[in-house]
């Protein structure tokens, strides 16, 4: 089997209590895009800078194409793009000037032509001063100068933001294409549907622990059940609330006037000889895709934070 590009293992750095990540572990191979998954202050920014060899690690290490990323942070580069919501460039620059410091920092002088095609597909205004451009064609020309050299590892962290959804669409497309050109792609973002659409993989952060990982379908599975049942009556209702609330296997059973939203784990089979007890008159499933695991992964469900229910 080849070396990964990017291979982190127990990777651990402490900005005080509660802050930092803690034996973070993972790979991403050549031809792969993970998904990197968290709540703000998980951990992903710090993750991402450490690859970039920002940051030494206090424990574990961090790897790209064999290299280590503090210790040999400026050849890294050379192998490295990175785009951040956040990122800025220079204003008074034009972007082309500013592509072609990249290339010549970087040591890649043949990317230009890779280069000058990925304006094109972004539609980046190569000639105009970056601080003349609108909010979403500066971060279009971000996009260009983060990658303009043709890097072997994309790191994206929220890289859609700002940008039109004719642009975030045409971004999503140009990250399969770099996946099946068999670059390596670690994907940082809140929009779980450009996630699923482009990752082959998640990894789900939790203050600064992993605390899923696996196939898209994979941690889809852990998720909870979420149903809305209907009743005859409020009475009814209230009954078979009480009845399965608490048992194993149930996460909540909240009463909505003639309703009940319930979140279960594997209780199923309990929770319809009691519903048919009680009289109920529809049955409805809620939720179920990439969102729907990071909720319960991460206890959104009140009643299940609460009680400590793991499903």
């Amino acid at each position: 089997m080849s070396e990964p590009v990017l291979k982190v293992s127990g990777l651990t750095h402490r900005f005080g209590p509660g802050r930092g990540i803690e034996a973070v572990s993972f790979e991403v191979a050549a031809g792969e895009v993970l998904g990197y998954l968290g709540p703000n202050g998980a951990g992903k920014t710090t993750t991402l800078r450490h690859v970039m060899g920002f940051l030494r690690p206090q424990a574990g290490t961090v790897h790209v194409l064999g290299r280590d990323a503090a210790a040999d942070a400026a050849a890294v580069h050379r192998d490295v793009g990175s785009l951040a919501a956040d990122i800025t460039l220079f204003g008074g620059l034009t972007p082309r000037v500013q592509l072609h410091l990249v290339l010549a920092v970087r040591r890649r002088p043949q990317a230009a032509a890779y280069a000058e095609q990925l304006a094109q597909r972004f539609a980046v205004d190569l000639d105009t001063p970056v601080s003349r451009l609108s909010r979403g064609r500066q971060q279009a020309a971000a996009l260009l100068v983060a990658f303009a050299h043709d890097p072997t590892l994309l790191l994206l962290d929220e890289p859609t933001t700002g940008l039109d959804p004719v642009l975030q669409d045409r971004f999503l497309e140009w990250i399969l294409e770099e996946k099946r050109r068999g670059k390596a792609i670690l994907l940082s973002s809140h929009r779980f549907d450009e996630v699923e659409r482009t990752a082959d993989r998640v990894m789900l952060l939790a203050a600064g622990r992993v605390v899923a990982e696996g196939s898209l379908e994979a941690v889809k599975a852990q998720r909870t059940h979420r149903f809305r049942l209907d009743f005859g009556s409020r009475s009814q209702a209230a009954a078979f609330a009480a009845e399965v609330r608490g048992q194993p296997g149930v996460i909540s059973a909240a009463e909505a006037g003639l309703g009940v939203d319930l979140a279960v784990a594997d209780a199923l089979p309990a929770v319809a000889r009691a519903a048919g007890t009680h009289g109920v008159t529809g049955w409805h499933e809620q939720g179920g895709g990439l969102e729907d695991a990071f909720r319960r992964l991460y206890g959104l469900e009140p009643e299940a934070a609460a009680r400590g229910v793991e499903s």
